[in-house]
């Protein structure tokens, strides 16, 4: 999608289908390293190598129910919900920023969107915990360092539902926002 061709990369969850697994692959010649023939190989253990379940798990997934045509939509869909999220929150003015690519996107206070990583000043490490205590009141969950993930089975209700909760959070926050966050 970037143009990007990584020496190495490695993939959770993602290629089992939710089950316990790894895996890893990149360039032919620092594979062959880790061949077990070689003299001079490359240790690699793991805990789930040769894992029936997760690999049938895994197949099963990627080749029935997260196809390319799914995955496509699917970043297609957290694409739009973020900025559904952006514009809902940009009429209250507030320093409140939401990033992100696809199905991942984060919430972060400040005026300008973060473009690498960054400490947090003193005092934001509590208002992550305020608001993500005040969307966990109204039924809605997301990791408390400000981290949203969407899956698959999130229907239209379900956004707008973590959306009007979000706003109104945010809404509600206002004086620690502006407290915490410097002009």
């Amino acid at each position: 999608m970037l143009g990007i061709r990584p020496d190495l990369v490695t993939f959770g969850k993602y290629l089992g289908g939710g089950l316990s697994f790894g895996a890893f692959g990149g360039r032919a010649d620092i594979l062959e390293r880790f061949d077990p023939s070689r003299p001079d190989a490359w240790p690699h253990a793991g805990t789930f190598n040769n894992n029936i379940l997760s690999m049938t798990a895994g197949y099963t997934g990627l080749s029935k129910v997260f196809t390319p045509r799914i995955a496509k939509a699917f970043f297609e869909t957290g694409e739009g919900y973020r900025n559904r999220l952006e514009t809902s929150l940009s009429p209250l003015g507030l320093p409140v920023q939401i990033t992100g690519m696809g199905s991942m996107m984060a919430l972060h206070f400040g005026r300008e969107k973060p473009v690498t990583p960054y400490p947090h000043p003193s005092g934001f490490s509590d208002l992550y915990q305020l608001i993500h205590l005040k969307m966990m009141a109204r039924g809605q969950f997301y990791a408390r360092r400000g981290m949203i993930n969407v899956s698959l089975p999130v229907t239209d209700e379900m956004f707008g539902k973590f959306e009007a909760a979000l706003v109104s959070v945010v809404e509600d926050c206002t004086d620690a926002i502006l407290e915490i966050v410097s002009p």
